[in-house]
């Protein structure tokens, strides 16, 4: 075994170890914050949810997934169709909400590889997307959420988060600055950069990546509407996004159960949501978030890792 390969190995095991580390940690605390909520208040606040806007709010992944699928088909150039993404997405959301780390990236880039788009193009393409969505989701929430009194937390937590979101970006630009000779990856990066510069396709995948938000918006908002949960129309959905996007940097177990929920009741105690409702409404909406597009996804992501073998 090389010294490569062994380093490469060792730096594997240690990120596993961490997260299972901090799995076990978030596990403990989910239980024992579990034991303390009082069940039957949260079955109160549920008990009279509208299943018909429930329903509605779970089909608008539809349109969601369809609109991230065109935006993920204009950055690879167009060699897989819309469809077919978006059963990509299905696939790897599964994955997601099954296993305790980001898998569902690797599965993505796994499902366009198959199709014929080369690695890096696939690579690249899942971090422009990243880099998009938080243009996007900063463009929509700054101008909302500028004027609302947060609450201490959630408020020093999004300044940590844009702090540290503007440092990993440094940071990913310096290296790709330094090492773009020896990074196939990162001068692909730079190729695609330079895609964006044709100010028609850096419009075009703004607008989807807008587009996508505000569909997200309205899904947060109809879950809203279905549990009776009081707040404003576009300023409530817009914070609760920012904080369960916020809770997904948190690796811990899958789906991110614990942070997800905690986000939502401090996002929802701003508006001066009682727990006990705003647990409520994180339990559903999470349970909406993620079993129909897992049961949906299941038997394409093992139609993927079957054909992987």
């Amino acid at each position: 075994m090389t010294g490569r390969l062994r380093g490469t190995l060792l730096c594997t095991l240690r990120s596993k170890i961490v997260r299972l580390v901090i799995a076990a940690v978030m596990l403990v605390l989910v239980i024992l914050y579990a034991r303390r909520v009082d069940w039957g208040a949260i079955r109160d606040r549920t008990a009279d949810a509208s299943v018909t806007l429930l329903a509605l709010s779970a089909l608008g992944n539809v349109p969601l997934i369809w609109l991230k699928a065109l935006r993920l088909r204009l950055l690879v150039g167009s060699r897989v169709e819309a469809p077919r993404l978006m059963g990509f997405y299905v696939a790897s959301y599964a994955a997601d909400n099954l296993v305790m780390s980001q898998a569902g990236l690797g599965v993505r880039v796994a499902m366009l590889r198959k199709d014929g788009v080369p690695l890096a193009s696939a690579v690249t393409s899942q971090a422009v997307e990243k880099v998009l969505e938080g243009v996007a989701l900063a463009m929509l929430a700054v101008p909302v959420l500028a004027t609302l009194e947060l609450q201490p937390d959630l408020e020093a937590s999004l300044r940590w988060f844009a702090v540290g979101g503007g440092i990993v970006v440094a940071v990913a630009l310096v290296a790709a600055i330094i090492w773009r000779h020896k990074l196939r990856v990162a001068q692909r990066l730079a190729d695609v950069l330079a895609m964006l510069r044709d100010p028609v396709l850096a419009a075009r995948l703004v607008a989807l990546s807008l587009a996508a938000w505000v569909a997200e918006v309205g899904i947060v908002l109809v879950a809203l509407w279905a549990l009776h949960v009081q707040v404003p129309v576009v300023v409530g959905p817009t914070l609760l996004l920012l904080a369960v996007n916020l809770a997904a940097l948190v690796p811990g177990l899958p789906a991110n159960v614990g942070p997800f929920e905690a986000a939502c009741v401090l996002a929802l105690g701003t508006f001066g949501v009682d727990a006990n409702r705003a647990l409520g409404f994180a339990l559903v909406y999470h349970a909406l978030h993620t079993i129909p597009v897992t049961l949906v996804g299941l038997p394409l992501l093992h139609r993927a890792t079957r054909s992987a073998v």
